[in-house]
């Protein structure tokens, strides 16, 4: 009789997966919505499994139960009534293992849920995966377990919304896993990330745990198994023997011979920092002889694999060059030091860079990404922003042109090349040939994207200086007539202070005034300046302003090119699971590539117009050099006026306050009986006429000096500044 598919509130969803000996279903509570994974034993007799299989499965159990770590799947407690139920339906009386749901599935759909993971994961992907299953592995490791079957069938996605890429990755199935309590075990494990120790019946420890661990690093790094998947396991575990102690790849090269490589393959989506380091580990865990995988200061290899994992590295693309670029820095780099190294890698003086990066600020409604363009300097704030925010690209641009005539020339691979050779491929090359296509594909794709987004973000940064230099062009006119008419409404005062009676019976008490008349004269002869200055600089403002329009023409015109070189439309076409026809009876490979075929040559097509053909894109980006470094010019000069009117603004506060002070004490003391022949004319006037001011000024203090001797030096400090 067959089990109910429903028991109280429970209801059995689907069948998740039916292992060797063992059945996984998913059963959902309708009342509450919770969920629970099940594994029960298929077979219909006890007699059915040996005392080794009853074993295992006992073991897997109680290990479940034992664990408690956020990289291992969960155990879960039945609710009675279905577990009642489903004992029912089990004659081999062997325990129930429940298990928490993970709703993404395992790690091997995700890597075959779209025919680009054939070249491996994105960076980030790669980095969760890592962490998280290292993490899961040492702590069964520091409990004295092994798991020895890891691989991305035994890893599942449980949703987190919260974490970047929304996943938690989870080992399961620790029916092999044993604990280590001698160094002789069962062969146990799947063939493609069996250690060799194991392969060949030797003495094995944790240590199979790296080899498979590495196994599968490289992976979803490259999409591909490290060591010759098409052959059988015999002959494979023969090449590897034979495979230097460097070598972490073993492949079969175009023309069907074997070779090694040290180096994970060329078709990645990680950047060459983390390429590089990654290298290293695997060089270490691909040891043939387990004692050799070892790391310095004696850490785990998955201790080496965090101290990976926490550098941290900024990611730098080249508009000139159209290349990618990626350095390793910490928080004591300095942003000066990161210029000297993109100076060195790009061939071109630090002086002759323009950097740029836009920084995402608060999402829209409409789940879209907003940005804002920074333009870099060397403030530490800017440079811990790019160390910590690992999806964002650094842009640098030559200053006196975006592009060059030479920026672009095709890099197919050979074999891509061979697809307009007339090359006869085997069947057997398919696989390679759409491989290296979709990749091609999918690089011209980001280098098209992540220069549109360049392109266009000096577009936006130019368009922002241009709005600076008008924000501080108001400020500056605001500031200088507000200093105006604080000087004029301060020479009203002094006429409405007037006062009768000698001025020299009361200088002598108040020292402070000859300084008054000194600031003073200063200010006034500064105003003059500034007042020729700004007129010359609104001149150059609203040639600026002319410039603006012909920005806003390019940007419209570089939106509708970048429309025009749709990309992304080949390969997403290419990227369909369909698009690779399995060869039928009858078919010839060149039926079959021609899809291909099509798609590399309209890519190359669209990519030539894109950077050789398109002059009106780069007379504007040439353009655009000229207009930037004009609004900066422009926003130097403007920055400093308000910062001299401010600082002559606050000299006349102290002119102000010193007269002030003087006139409160002279009142006080009745000591003020003088009279101030200061013009009282209009404040524009008064400036205009600022020759007579100053001879005032300069007979005040001549009859000053006159009377005491003391003050000549003070004077004359004053008479000197003509």
């Amino acid at each position: 009789m067959e089990q109910p598919i429903q028991v109280g509130d429970w209801i059995q969803i689907s069948i998740l997966g039916s292992g060797s000996f063992g059945t996984v279903s998913l059963w959902r509570n309708q009342r509450t919505s919770e969920s629970v994974a099940i594994k029960k034993c298929k077979y219909m007799k006890p007699s059915a499994l040996s005392a080794k299989q009853k074993q295992r499965w006992h073991m897997e159990v109680e290990f479940l139960k034992s664990v408690d770590h956020p990289n291992i799947i969960k155990y879960k407690i039945i609710d009675p009534i279905l577990d009642n139920m489903m004992n029912k339906y089990n004659p081999t009386n062997l325990p129930l293992l429940s298990m928490e749901y993970c709703t993404k599935g395992n790690l091997r759909r995700y890597l075959t849920n779209e025919p680009i993971k054939l070249c491996g994961l994105p960076e980030s992907d790669v980095r969760m995966i890592i962490r998280d299953i290292s993490d899961g592995l040492s702590y069964l490791h520091n409990k004295n377990i092994t798991h020895r079957d890891v691989k991305p069938d035994n890893i599942v996605l449980q949703d987190a919304p919260t974490r970047k890429g929304s996943a938690v990755y989870k080992l399961i199935d620790l029916g092999y896993a044993k604990e280590l309590q001698d160094s002789t075990l069962s062969f146990v494990g799947t063939m493609h990330y069996l250690a060799p120790e194991i392969f060949y019946n030797k003495d094995y420890d944790y240590r199979v745990d790296y080899w498979s661990m590495g196994t599968m690093v490289f992976e979803i790094i490259c999409g591909v198994l490290p060591f010759l998947p098409e052959l059988t396991p015999f002959n494979k575990y023969e090449k590897i023997k034979n495979k230097g102690p460097d070598d972490i790849c073993i492949f079969l090269n175009n023309s069907g011979s074997v070779s090694n490589s040290t180096e994970i393959k060329k078709e990645n989506f990680v950047t060459s920092c983390f390429k590089q380091n990654i290298e290293i580990w695997l060089r270490k865990t691909l040891q043939m002889e387990p004692g050799n995988r070892k790391f310095s200061n004696n850490l785990s290899a998955f201790d080496y694999l965090r101290y990976i994992l926490d550098k941290k590295i900024i990611q730098v693309f080249s508009v000139f060059k159209l290349e990618f670029y990626s350095y390793e820095v910490n928080d004591s780099t300095q942003f000066g030091t990161l210029k000297d190294w993109i100076s060195r890698d790009i061939k071109i003086p630090k002086s002759d860079l323009h950097f740029l990066f836009r920084y995402q600020t608060i999402p829209n409604q409409s789940n879209d990404k907003s940005y804002e363009i920074c333009h870099c300097n060397d403030d530490k704030t800017l440079l811990q922003y790019l160390i910590y925010h690992e999806s964002v690209i650094l842009y640098v641009y030559k200053k006196d042109s975006i592009l060059h005539d030479k920026c672009f020339s095709p890099k197919l691979p050979n074999l891509l090349k061979e697809l307009f050779n007339n090359f006869k491929f085997p069947l057997n090359y398919l696989k390679r040939v759409y491989r290296l296509a979709l990749f091609y594909i999918y690089s011209a794709r980001r280098t098209k994207e992540t220069f549109k987004s360049a392109y266009l973000s000096l577009i936006q940064h130019i368009q922002g200086q241009c709005e600076k230099v008008k924000n501080q062009y108001i400020k500056a006119t605001s500031e200088f007539r507000q200093l105006l008419e604080n000087v004029h409404s301060f020479n009203k005062k002094l006429k409405e202070d007037k006062l009768n009676g000698n001025i020299q019976g009361h200088l002598n008490s108040f020292p402070e005034f000859g300084q008054c008349l000194k600031y003073g004269t200063r200010i006034i002869s500064n105003l003059e300046r500034r007042q020729a200055n700004l007129k010359l600089f609104e001149t150059q403002y609203k040639m600026l302003e002319v410039k603006k329009l012909s920005i806003s023409e390019a940007e419209k015109y570089a939106a509708e090119v970048f429309a025009k070189c749709d990309i992304l439309a080949q390969f997403e076409t290419c990227n369909s699971k369909g698009f690779l026809q399995l060869p039928k009876n009858g078919d010839s490979p060149d039926i079959i590539l021609k899809p291909i075929r099509d798609a590399v040559s309209e890519t190359l097509k669209l990519e030539c117009n894109l950077y050789l053909k398109e002059n009106k894109l780069k007379d504007n980006s040439q353009d655009f050099c000229v207009i930037s470094k004009f609004s900066e010019d422009l926003l130097f000069w403007v920055d400093d006026f308000v910062d001299n009117i401010q600082k002559l603004s606050n000299e006349f506060g102290i002119v102000r306050a010193t007269y002030d002070k003087i006139l409160s004490e002279a009142v006080k003391t009745k000591k003020l009986d003088f009279v101030l022949n200061f013009n009282t004319n209009e404040t524009e006037e008064l400036i205009k006429e600022n020759e007579v001011l100053r001879c005032q000024f300069i007979d005040l203090l001549s009859e000053r000096m006159a009377a005491h001797k003391d003050f000549v030096e003070a004077a004359q400090d004053y008479l000197d500044l003509d």
